[in-house]
């Protein structure tokens, strides 16, 4: 009996955890959006957010975003619109940007990222100053356990090798949404032993997880921090919830929270946010560069 009870519990313990984890991206409703908010490097610093009608650092900037269609890309590719960013975006349901279409700064590309003709993605990529990867599973049985199992890791290769061909100068900057569940072992992240035991039952059973982690370790592989074609950053939000404007928000080099057993929240619209400043923001852009930031909503310390 008392076995049966510590069964069920460790499993109703895994499924919520594994709900958690998974939801980087869910392709949920998308609601509105709102331009104000404040990040800092460890503590919340304010600083203005680019509003609407505000020029940015970059001029003239063109984006490619890859998930513009899902719940937190979505915030990402508005918010970037709303700062005279030229939009690109690159999906395989543009039903759901209806309600951006008549943006004259947004061009929606039809088409999977993967397999997408070769020489029509050279050609975005030539007129791209960065591009934003929002890509994630869906939370079903065919989203997790089928094909294709490393989306994301795949998507991120393909772009790392089109730009390599094209020996990008400038650089193009890359940023990746990752998760609070990847470490970033060159800055000293560890898990401890309860944590490593759930992430190695997790890692086995969810593909997912091994691909936002694939991903992650490609990227900092393949790229590292002497590519001259490509400057990243991956930014991992730890638990993602909806809301309705953006907030105030902090910014991190690590998780201040373990992930596995006291996860924070992060509103996917702040994420869209913060990824827009990461661009439009050259300092911020500099202070986060080759670092894997952990955003959270306010009051999460």
């Amino acid at each position: 009996m008392f076995f049966s009870v510590f069964v069920i519990l460790i499993l109703d313990f895994l499924g919520n955890l594994c709900e958690t984890i998974l939801r980087r991206e869910d392709w949920g409703n998308t609601p509105g959006v709102g331009l104000s908010a404040s990040t800092g490097g460890g503590i919340r610093h304010p600083s203005p957010a680019i509003r609407a009608g505000h020029s940015t650092d970059q001029g003239d900037m063109k984006v490619i975003v890859l998930g513009g269609n899902g719940a937190t890309g979505y915030h990402a590719v508005r918010q970037l619109l709303a700062n005279h960013v030229e939009v690109t975006a690159i999906v395989r349901h543009p039903a759901k940007l209806h309600a951006l279409q008549d943006r004259r700064n947004l061009e929606i590309v039809t088409a999977g990222i993967l397999e997408m003709d070769g020489h029509r993605l050279s050609e975005l990529l030539r007129s791209a100053d960065a591009v934003v990867c929002c890509l994630g599973h869906n939370l079903t049985g065919k989203g997790i356990w089928g094909k294709p199992r490393y989306l994301v890791t795949d998507a991120i290769r393909r772009i790392r090798e089109s730009i390599k061909k094209m020996n990008a100068h400038p650089s193009i900057r890359l940023v990746l949404m990752s998760t609070t569940a990847c470490l970033n072992a060159d800055a000293g992240e560890k898990r401890k032993i309860g944590e490593q035991i759930v992430m190695f039952i997790l890692r086995s059973l969810l593909p997912p997880q091994r691909d936002n982690e694939q991903a992650a370790h490609f990227l900092k592989s393949a790229a590292g921090v002497k590519d001259t074609d490509i400057e990243w950053i991956m930014v991992r939000p730890d638990t993602l919830v909806n809301e309705e404007s953006v907030t105030g928000y902090s910014v991190h080099p690590s998780p201040i929270r373990s992930p596995v057993f006291n996860p924070g929240k992060t509103s996917r619209i702040n994420v869209g946010n913060f990824i827009m400043r990461l661009l439009c923001e050259k300092d911020l852009w500099e202070k986060w560069k080759y670092q894997m930031p952990v955003i959270y909503n306010e009051g999460q310390l």
